[in-house]
């Protein structure tokens, strides 16, 4: 047999095999030149422990969550969280591939269809700040959760790509197939690099939950708070409650969010937007193509536009926006760009310091001010 005493390697760390594994090449794998019998593969060794490791006795060691819980803590698969701002990149060990880890290690299994299954598991991430590279892909049915919003930091490394490489994406972007409840919650993210970007700190083409980020602060620095587009699966639900997206005055690119893709995106439970400093020219939520979008209790500071909507694409989103208040210091709340459509609703609107409410791009002209008591449509 030819492939007699070759050995072979695997890089998928976290939770792709463990201990006594047996890999048999089956008539679907590549085969073996000259065996009757294909040979197999017994997992002996990990090189990299994360997750699962052999003691200095030489005993097998895995993580299994205990009481059923289906929850890991990142510092189980090698994560310090040792990233100080006051010394920056430098000084901080990349907590990416333990991250990485504890994801897949949560993910494995979790897929289900006909034939049945389990539904997927937790990361905490402790209270503490950790520097990441090459960023995260939180897989279907599993949830990325932090201790407290403001507690656990997660902070992108400055020699990431600004222009290419979005931070964390909700499910696998090159699957084509919906990621149910890949989620984030209770996390402060923070972006890396010092030069303007096209680049998202939030991404997904895929996943469908109506809780998609609960209480995560959102500070981009050189990129784009959230992106959604396209959305594989068919059309669903994307949640924000509560939270924060800070954009850069001079950094960020324009929109901070960008939403598209024929879904129902909430955004709700006192959900802010501001900029510090000088007022941001950008825009802060754009609505493109297909589906609705619901926002109650936005809160908009120091920006031009605040939500922009584009109905000359596609089959245009319907609006409706209920009491938001607290706005200061914002040029345009919405910003309609086909005067024709009539799908925005403004209900129990408070404008405080906003110049102009309804802005009609078609006609130059401001078509709302003031308090908006009732329900209005535009």
């Amino acid at each position: 047999c030819i492939g007699r005493g070759f050995r072979g390697t695997t890089g998928t760390g976290g939770g792709g095999y463990r201990f006594g594994n047996v890999l048999t090449f089956t008539a679907s794998s590549p085969t073996i030149p000259g065996c009757s019998t294909q040979p197999s593969l017994t997992v002996a060794t990990v090189n990299s422990p994360q997750g699962s490791f052999i003691d200095t006795a030489g005993n097998g060691w895995q993580i299994i969550p205990a009481n059923g819980s289906a929850t890991a803590n990142i510092r189980q698969f090698g994560a310090v969280q040792n990233y100080i701002r006051a010394i920056g990149d430098a000084g901080a060990t990349d907590d990416g591939a333990a991250i990485r880890s504890c994801l897949r290690f949560m993910a494995v299994g979790s897929w289900f269809q006909d034939a049945g299954g389990w539904g997927g598991g937790t990361c905490v991430v402790p209270s503490g700040a950790s520097l990441v590279c090459n960023g995260l892909e939180v897989p279907a049915y599993v949830a990325l959760n932090g201790i407290s919003m403001g507690g656990s930091v997660l902070k992108q490394c400055d020699s990431d790509n600004v222009n290419a490489t979005n931070f964390i994406t909700l499910g696998n972007p090159q699957s084509h197939i919906n990621a149910f409840n890949a989620t984030l919650k209770n996390l402060t993210l923070f972006g890396g690099g010092n030069s303007a970007g096209t680049a998202y700190m939030i991404y997904s083409n895929s996943t469908q939950s109506a809780n998609t980020l609960e209480q995560v602060a959102i500070y981009g620095v050189a990129r784009g708070c959230i992106k959604y587009e396209i959305g594989y699966g068919g059309p669903s639900g994307f949640g924000v409650h509560g939270g924060i997206c800070v954009p850069n005055g001079t950094l960020s690119p324009s929109p901070a969010i960008n939403l598209s893709g024929n879904y129902a995106f909430t955004f709700d439970n006192d959900w802010h937007a501001s900029v510090g400093g000088p007022k941001w020219t950008g825009t802060v939520i754009a609505l493109g193509n297909g589906g609705t979008f619901i926002g109650s209790g936005i809160h908009c500071e120091n920006v031009t536009i605040c939500i922009d909507y584009d109905g000359s694409v596609g089959s245009p989103m319907m609006v409706s926006l209920i009491g938001n208040v607290g706005q200061n210091a914002v040029d345009k709340y919405v910003s309609i760009r086909n005067g024709s459509v009539t799908g925005v609703n403004l209900q129990g609107f408070s404008a405080n310091s906003v110049a102009c409410n309804v802005y009609k791009v078609a006609t130059a002209s401001c078509v709302s001010t003031g308090n908006i008591p009732g329900l209005t449509a535009f």
